[in-house]
């Protein structure tokens, strides 16, 4: 669990300030974010590659996969939020990260 949580994170920040850094509003900067939670297959495929060469062992690749399940799992409901499915979501989660 803390591995997803600092996974969400650092993409969370990092695509955020990009965003930011590129003049996208907040509410566009927020969207950015949370699309780019999941994208971890270039992680996977390295996971993968790390594994057959001896690198990584079982129980590292275990929680690495749930990382990777879990950050998948959490993406659609905040995008919802993200792009005003239920009322004013937006401004709740700009507030949860911090930016009211």
């Amino acid at each position: 669990m803390v591995f997803s949580l600092g996974a969400i994170a650092s993409k969370v920040i990092g695509c955020g300030l990009e965003a930011l850094l590129a003049g996208l509003n907040r509410k566009q900067s927020l969207r950015i974010r949370i699309g780019m939670i999941p994208r971890m297959g270039v992680e996977l495929a390295m996971l993968a590659i790390a594994m057959n060469a001896g690198i990584v062992d079982e129980d590292t690749y275990v929680v690495i996969v749930l990382m990777i399940f879990l950050s998948t799992l959490v993406t659609p409901p905040l995008l919802k939020m993200a792009f005003g499915g239920e009322g004013n979501n937006e401004e709740k989660l700009l507030k949860l990260l911090g930016e009211s």
